[in-house]
């Protein structure tokens, strides 16, 4: 029976099925890593379809659930790299007109030199592999204890 607190649920769930539960949220996020990396080799998302529940052990509805989970994980992260884009070419319009105006100013200065390598920087940034999408699986506390 559920326990409602603040608007959230809390299954209360035995230790045997919270251990199955812990046991299937690993496998899930196993398929899923497995699943990414051979999206992004370019593999075909059918012939994965076809292959993957009897390579791996899981039923096909398991892989629709696992692929349309990763597909939205991608598509925010395309999203987000779109707008990144776009701010970088905000700021590389603005660090032009700046080193335009020092280039007038104050030739041969050390902010200009300073300038000229900010602006060189975020040209760079933008001329990097923006095709490929680079996710992050796992929590952020995993995250932080890969520093330990």
């Amino acid at each position: 029976m559920p326990v409602f607190t603040h608007s959230h649920a809390r299954v209360v769930v035995t230790p045997e099925q919270d251990e199955t539960l812990r046991e299937y949220a690993t496998r899930f996020g196993r398929v899923e890593r497995t699943l990414f990396a051979d999206l992004a080799k370019g593999v075909d998302v059918d012939q994965l379809r076809s292959n993957y529940p009897v390579r791996i052990g899981i039923t096909t509805h398991q892989f629709e659930a696992v692929r349309a989970q990763l597909h939205g994980k991608i598509e925010a992260a395309r999203k987000e790299l779109l707008s990144e884009i776009d701010r970088l070419k905000t700021e590389i319009g603005g660090a032009e007109t700046i080193v335009s105006q020092l280039n007038e100013r104050l030739p041969r200065s050390n902010q200009l030199h300073q300038e000229k390598r900010r602006l060189r920087t975020l040209k760079q940034e933008v001329d990097r592999d923006f095709g490929r999408i680079r996710l992050c699986f796992g929590s952020r506390e995993l995250f932080h204890l890969s520093f330990i």
